[in-house]
């Protein structure tokens, strides 16, 4: 997976429930939000969406190769941020 460098600003938040971020890249530009509800007296679900938007001419010609290798690394990511929170 390539390692997009970048900024992110967190937009909006409600701590312990939710988080919205931008993120800003040479090539892509979007939003991570993440959504924390309890789902039983021991449980949480978490809820993770990614939006983004090609930036510039030659990512809008890349942008199907890009946003597919972003999602696929997505998932697994967002696994091992739950696996971290389990821990804690």
């Amino acid at each position: 997976m390539k390692p997009y460098e970048g900024s992110a600003r967190t937009i909006e938040a409600d701590a312990p429930v939710l988080m919205v971020v931008t993120v800003d890249a040479a090539e892509i530009e979007g939003t991570i939000t993440t959504e924390l509800q309890p789902s039983n007296p021991h449980g949480t679900d978490m809820t993770v969406s990614l939006s983004i938007r090609p930036r510039g001419i030659l990512a809008l010609m890349f942008f199907p190769i890009v946003s597919k290798a972003i999602g696929s690394g997505f998932s697994r990511q967002i696994d091992e941020i739950a696996r971290r929170i389990e821990k804690t």
